[in-house]
Order: C-alpha cells, then structure tokens, then sequence
C-alpha cells in the first residue's frame, strides 16, 4: 500500500525494506528491536546503556532533528504510536520499513522520521496447532590475556628482587605457599561459563 493505492513490488521506486519472522527467529533475539539490528541498510539500532534489559534506539538514515527525537513512527496492528520493545520478536509475522517519501505520503508529517509497520501473527481457521520456540545459550569468557602460572609467578618475582626491587611479595603465608607449590589460579575461581 502506497498512499492510497497499490502497486506491485517491482515498480514500487520508493525504499520499503521488509523482515519477515524466519528473519526475526534467526537472530536468536528476546527483544524485537534488537533482532532488526543488522538487517536493513540504514537502520541503526542502538541500546541506551549497557545495562541488562535497558530499551533500544532506532533511527533511519541518520539523525534527522537536532532537539526533538529521531525516532520513527511505529505502527503495530494499524495502531500508530506502538512500542516496539514491549513484542515478542515470535510474535510478529513482518515488518515493514517505510524509508522515504512513501512514509509521509501515508502518515503525514509523523512519517518524517521515517515509518516501521509491524504485522502480528494473527489466528487461522482450521486444525488447531500449538508451537513452542525456545533458545537456550552459554558464554564463555574468551580473549583472555596470557597470564603467568605460579612458577611463572615466583620466577619473574624473584627476578625482580635480584634487580633491586624492594617489594618482596613471598612474606609470610605467601612465601610458604611459594616454596610448597601452592598457587590459585584467580581467572579460573571467578570466571565461569554461564548458561
């Protein structure tokens, strides 16, 4: 839809990027605005802070206002003005990104910005089916920095020493464990693959 007509894809000359769910899912993706990250060419989706569960940002071919917001005009369902962040990125069918003229021709100056049409899945007649999608995932610590071992330890200490330093760290405790072999590896107590 364009305005208030139709036309067929090929001769549409306006920019309308569509992601449909295959797109969405394969991302792996619990928030919808993060899963559009990367999949469409001027789109910039980025998150507020670095923070577990903080929103994201969107805008379309750049900043387009210095004081007011740059973020498009959502339209979830045909309800203008919905939050994209509050969707199941499973939930939805497609998206479609309205990036230029096409935008404004349909929505008017809310579509400055640019327009994100969002698409849910919608019940069917027929057999009743039940789907289940579900990720599960692990991190693991990597790029980790060459560390010393603990002879590595004591050598590059004791060498040290020999040069003139003046901070022996081998007193008490440390010095017993340093001479009976016992050594903790710290990276190994507080790093852990996470599920």
């Amino acid at each position: 839809m364009v305005g208030y007509g139709t036309v067929k894809k090929r001769d549409l000359t306006g920019s309308v990027k569509t992601v449909d769910n295959s797109t969405l899912k394969a991302t792996g993706q619990y928030s919808t605005v993060s899963a559009l990250r990367g999949q469409t060419a001027g789109v910039n989706v980025t998150q507020n802070s670095g923070k577990l569960g903080t929103d994201y940002n969107i805008e379309i071919r750049g900043m387009n206002s210095i004081g007011k917001s740059s973020s498009p005009l959502v339209v979830i369902d045909g309800v203008i003005g919905g939050d994209m962040n509050a969707i199941n990125p499973t939930d939805i069918e497609r998206i479609d990104i309205l990036k230029d003229v096409s935008a404004t021709a349909i929505y008017g100056s809310r579509g400055s910005n640019e327009v994100i049409i969002v698409t849910t899945k919608s019940g069917q007649s027929g057999r009743t089916t039940v789907t289940y999608d579900g990720t599960v995932g692990f991190t693991t610590p990597s790029n980790l920095p060459r560390m010393f071992n603990g002879p590595e330890y004591v050598a590059y200490a004791k060498e040290a020493i020999n040069g003139g330093s003046n901070h022996d760290p081998f007193i008490g405790r440390e010095k017993e464990n340093a001479e009976n072999g016992n050594f903790t590896d710290w990276l190994d107590y507080t790093l852990q693959n996470g599920f």
